[in-house]
């Protein structure tokens, strides 16, 4: 135990004042001790020589009175004035003014201390002579005294009194010496406990700096964070570990807050626990979420507790903190894993169950309680025991010691589940944990039945082919005969792999005569190497292994060798040849098939040629797409532009909206191309969300209306009653469906209407398209949904087309899980009805309409990258109508050195060509993401392919869009992506 600690001492300017108030009560007692004993020798010093006198006063006078007792003539004046001479003297020493006024301030010495002594009995004796001279003068008893001993008689009389105030002058000294005596042992005994509390303090400042140490060196060796805060939230110590946790040094973190380390919210939370934890004025442990100021969130289990100082004041608080962030979310993981694993093991078809080492159940599945017949609460007061078969039992009982002693067991056992009826149950169990086991048990009841079943046919199999053996031995020759003419090469093997029979279709393929081979080890002859000239050893042989597992095999990948040193591909079959139950050789059947590998080969390379030609197809198709893409892109913005600019009712309007029509004709057609090669592929995706039927029909119709209005042609929507408000399906491809049909019908009709019904009938949706136009033959609907067919030849030059919209409809309707039907006739038009999966939906709650505003990109801060001329053109001119500030760059390169320029956050979206010069959109788009990853970045491309997308999202993109470019859809896109501006 470490000695008390006085905090007043540990301060350095206090033991410098107190060894200073020391010295001067030291200083002081000195002064006040000379002052007494300097007092004594002011005062008996002249005393002295008066006490001297005074004697010899009194001693004349006493001789004075012999002598007038002696006849001698004595005056009494004289002996009256001596009296008097010595009384003055007495009464000066008494008072010492005559003394003391002379007195020089000299320090006394061991002379004078010796000299002062001498005068304390002299003072005593002359006290007690004068004062018995003065009174005995009078008296007649001292004046009758007798000469001879009158002197004598003063002498002792003098000298006993001169005794007693020695003794009573000497009390009064010795007490005065005591007292000093005693002051200089208290203020030695007070010097002594201070110095002794010194040494002590230091002793324990010592101690206290060697704890401070270790302390210290515990705290910054800690894997945890420790951190104090004062009473305000004031860090005023922070390890090394909550250095690297938190990130930030210990200078910029001590004496501030949690406001430097967190977001204001978590820090706020913090000073809410740290208050509470105060509050409760004992330590609590927790876990903290946090937030830090660079916006990780992490979570810490904590151990906060308040400072309390030695007089129960509360000075701060303590906290020991460990990132356990990592093992939250290995937590979190783990959980993930373990609910996965139990949906797992609950949606197993087998039955799983947890034993502990008495068999009771621990847990199991819900196919346990189907197979056992006893809900999960009443398995779990069971054991496996309980459930068997009372003839079972004990069977069940020895191969469970076995688990218990082996730690695993399969085996089929004999269970009596709840209902009463025996099961028999294939059980694997395996060592769980030390004390658990898990057990995957399935039903096989059906099966042994059916083995059963077998097993009796078996036998009255094995009766018929003991009754055929003779029949089998009379046909053996013939057998023999039919064996040597058969084409393909047959012989026999016994266990040793030696040959026993072979036809001739065999030694011909071989080149061998019979007698080279009966008898001798044939695989050591035709089948030691393989194709590459490697050796075949014979163990590796499945020849081999067939004599060993008598289990028969196929092999069209090795080879025999030719007497001549050739190989030979071949094809051949084994089969084990049993008797009496053991195998006694085998028998092998091959064939030459080195046509057939040849024309193999042949396959393999057309197979890789017309992946090669897919390849190049696909290729080609992106590079159409893009290069038709490009310009279609300029000529449909050119022409929106003109169309939207020219006045109403004009050649020029009517121009545009033919250059319109024509260009969205084109890509209508490049827009099949791409869908059949998809179809064709495989890649073309549905989706099902809820639709609005009535507007998407309306919408459909709306998009032939110009065309059918230009051939005066009527157009009727029908729809039933009991038609759903909407319904699940592909908004897009259901269009495209229509859009196709519709056309169709416009295009085949010259005069007449052209109606769309709409019904729901039993869950389908019914949707025919019914025209008054040319009507087609039997014939020609035969090869309608053909890809590339069209009715006929004068037909494609009469109304053109690509004879791909038809096959991409039926595909897209077959898609989406339906049939499409034609009913024509020459001269009487055409029905197309479409029949597709009609499930009712609820629409989402409409937006609140807020009206159309006539800048919708205002101030929004556009970088445009697109090397073509006329694009920009187009873009541009659509982004500044609608109020956009737009920059322009021709190449991925200036896209970079723009942003270098303006800075990073100059710019709200970036609109992005994929194909430029110098550097194309792809690695400029990565590029721009490491200056500044939160700028999105909207792709632009001609290539349409689903591949395309999967490169624009890869290399950053937020969003794509195909050329040529929908003006709507590009604002809507700018308008969802873009980020605030500033």
């Amino acid at each position: 135990m470490s000695p008390p600690r006085l905090p007043w001492l540990s301060r350095p300017e206090l033991n410098l004042l107190l060894l200073g108030l020391v010295a001067l009560v030291s200083c002081g007692l000195l002064w006040w001790g000379n002052q007494l004993w300097w007092q004594s020798y002011a005062t008996y010093v002249p005393a002295t020589d008066n006490l001297r006198q005074a004697r010899h006063d009194a001693s004349l006078a006493f001789l004075l009175q012999g002598k007038r007792d002696a006849g001698e003539a004595v005056q009494r004046q004289e002996i009256m004035a001596l009296l008097e001479s010595a009384d003055q003297r007495i009464e000066d020493m008494l008072s010492g003014e005559s003394s003391l006024q002379n007195l020089e301030a000299i320090p006394p010495t061991d002379a004078l201390r010796q000299q002062i002594r001498e005068y304390q009995k002299t003072l005593a004796e002359f006290a007690l002579i004068s004062q018995r001279l003065l009174e005995g003068i009078g008296q007649k008893e001292i004046l009758s005294l007798q000469q001879h001993n009158a002197f004598h008689s003063a002498e002792q009389l003098a000298n006993r009194l001169e005794t007693e105030l020695v003794l009573q002058m000497g009390e009064k000294i010795r007490r005065q010496q005591q007292d000093q005596r005693l002051g200089l042992a208290l203020w030695l005994t007070f010097l002594t406990l201070l110095f002794l509390l010194m040494v002590r303090n230091a002793r324990a400042e010592a101690s206290l700096n060697r704890q401070k140490k270790l302390m210290e060196a515990v705290v910054h060796g800690s894997e945890d964070a420790i951190f104090v805060k004062d009473l305000e939230g004031r860090y005023e110590l922070f390890n090394e570990a909550a250095v690297r946790i938190i990130g930030k040094p210990a200078e910029e973190v001590l004496g501030h807050t949690d406001a430097i380390i967190f977001n204001p919210e978590t820090a706020a939370m913090l000073a809410d626990i740290d208050r509470n934890v105060l509050a409760g004025g004992k330590p609590h442990s927790l876990e903290e979420r946090v937030v830090t100021g660079q916006g990780e969130e992490k979570v810490f289990w904590v151990i906060k507790g308040p400072l309390i100082e030695a007089d129960g004041r509360v000075s701060g608080l303590f906290g020991i903190s460990r990132d356990i962030t990592e093992q939250k979310q290995a937590e979190v993981a783990l959980g993930a894993s373990e609910a996965r694993l139990r949906a797992y093991i609950e949606n197993a078809p087998l039955a799983v169950w947890v034993l502990d080492e008495q068999g009771h159940f621990h847990d199991c599945n819900p196919e346990s309680e189907r197979l056992l017949g006893f809900p999960r609460e009443s398995l779990l007061q069971l054991t496996l025991l309980e459930l068997a078969a009372p003839d079972a039992r004990e069977h069940l009982q020895q191969q469970f010691r076995q688990l218990l002693w082996k730690g695993r067991l399969t085996g089929e056992f004999l269970l009596q589940p709840r209902e009463g009826k025996e099961r028999w149950l294939q059980l694997h169990a395996a060592r769980l944990a030390d004390s658990l086991f898990i057990v995957y048990g399935s039903d096989i009841s059906e099966r042994l039945e059916k083995d059963r079943e077998l097993e009796n046919y078996r036998q009255n199999l094995e009766e018929r082919v003991a009754a055929r053996t003779a029949q089998l031995t009379a046909a053996e020759a013939q057998s023999r005969l039919l064996l040597e003419s058969t084409a393909d090469g047959l012989y026999g093997i016994d266990l040793e792999g030696c040959l026993t029979f072979i036809n001739p279709a065999a030694c011909a393929m071989l080149g061998y005569p019979p007698e080279r081979l009966l008898g001798r080890p044939i695989h050591y002859i035709i089948h030691n190497r393989h194709a590459d000239g490697r050796n075949y050893p014979g163990h590796d042989c499945p020849i081999v292994g067939t004599l060993q597992d008598g289990h028969g095999v196929t092999v069209d990948n090795e080879v025999y060798w030719h007497a001549d040193g050739h190989p030979i591909p071949v094809l051949y079959s084994t089969h084990p040849m049993v008797r009496d139950g053991r195998i006694v050789g085998a028998v092998v059947s091959f064939m030459d098939i080195t046509e057939r590998r040849a024309l193999e080969e042949a396959r393999e390379s057309a197979r890789r040629e017309a992946e090669r030609l897919a390849r190049i197809k696909s290729d080609f198709l992106a590079n159409m797409s893009h290069e038709i893409r490009t310009p279609l892109n300029g000529i449909l913005g050119l022409a929106q532009i003109g169309f939207r600019d020219a006045p109403r009712d004009t050649p020029l309007h009517r121009h545009f909206s033919r250059i319109l029509d024509s260009g969205r004709l084109l890509l209508g057609i490049i827009n099949d191309i791409l869908d059949f090669s998809k179809i064709e592929a495989g890649k073309l995706q549905v989706e099902s969300t809820p639709l609005a039927l009535g507007p998407l029909l309306e919408g459909a119709l709306a998009l032939v209306s110009d065309r059918a209005a230009e051939k005066h042609l009527q157009l009727e929507l029908r729809l039933a009653p009991d038609l759903p408000a909407a319904c699940q399906g592909d908004p897009l491809r259901l269009g495209q469906i229509l859009a196709n049909l519709l056309s169709n019908a416009i295009k085949f009709t010259e005069q007449g209407s052209i109606t769309l019904e709409a019904e729901c009938r039993d869950g389908r949706l019914g949707l025919t398209v019914m025209d008054t136009g040319i009507g087609m033959s039997e014939d020609q609907q035969s090869r309608l949904f053909q890809a590339f067919e069209q009715a006929d030849s004068s037909i494609t030059r009469k109304y053109g087309g690509t004879g791909l919209g038809l096959a991409i409809t039926r595909s897209l309707v077959e898609l989406l899980g339906g049939t499409i039907q034609v009913v024509s006739a020459p001269g009487q038009g055409s029905s197309f009805r479409v029949n597709l999966p009609c499930q009712p939906a609820a629409l989402p709650c409409p937006r609140e309409d807020k009206g159309i505003q006539e800048m919708r990109l205002q101030g929004m801060s556009i970088l445009m990258a697109e090397d073509n001329e006329i694009n920009r053109l187009v873009l541009e001119d659509i982004l500044t109508r609608e109020g956009a500030s737009l920059s322009l760059a021709g190449n991925g390169l200036e896209v970079l050195e723009r942003l270098a320029e303006t800075g990073p956050k100059a710019f709200q979206v970036v609109l992005m060509d994929v194909q430029m010069p110098e550097m194309d959109g792809f690695e400029a788009t990565r590029q721009l993401l490491q200056q500044d990853p939160e700028l999105p970045v909207i792709g632009q491309t001609a290539h349409a392919l689903e591949e395309d997308r999967e490169r624009c999202r890869a290399a950053g993109m937020v969003a794509h869009i195909a050329k040529p470019l929908d003006p709507e859809t590009l604002i809507q896109l700018l308008l969802q992506h873009a980020r605030p501006a500033g």
